[in-house]
């Protein structure tokens, strides 16, 4: 009997555990969480929104991957794109993008601004169900606290 008990409980367990990892969704407004960013005091340039038809010339996501993107004057290498991909398996690849994208202007502002190359390495760059937020920043604690604001 104590035998039938003790697998009873390990089955309920086990279930009970696969049920729990079932992924987080989330609803996140892309374009109010790119705006309370740029509110938020998280950068030192002036950022601005970006048409979304010229992402494609970026970052080369598929089709059906929507984004909100906002860039800098250009003398810094600030920046906050959120994407919206169909779900989170497709929201995967454009994270590895996103970080090849990032890491590649890293190097090519090695050649000619250390400071801004630093600070592209550590960007944000987080996969949120099936969004992805890159966010280029001077003060990075504070966009991660409005992001996790944005993400609960």
């Amino acid at each position: 009997m104590k035998r039938i008990i003790c697998l009873t409980v390990c089955a309920l367990m086990c279930l009970c555990s696969f049920v729990s990892c079932k992924e987080k969704e989330y609803d996140i407004d892309k374009g109010e969480l790119a705006a309370d960013l740029v509110a938020g005091g998280c950068f030192q340039d002036t950022l601005s929104e970006v048409p979304d038809s010229l992402l494609k010339y970026t970052y080369q996501v598929e089709e059906g991957v929507s984004a909100v993107l906002y860039r800098g004057t250009n003398v810094t290498a600030e920046e906050i794109t959120v994407f919206e991909a169909a779900d989170s398996t497709a929201a995967a690849a454009v994270l590895e993008v996103a970080k090849g994208y990032i890491s590649t202007l890293a190097q090519t502002y090695d050649k000619y601004n250390a400071a801004e190359a630093a600070r592209l390495r550590d960007a944000i760059i987080v996969q949120k169900g099936r969004y992805v937020i890159v966010c280029v920043c001077n003060d990075k604690a504070a966009a991660e606290k409005i992001i996790d604001e944005h993400c609960k």
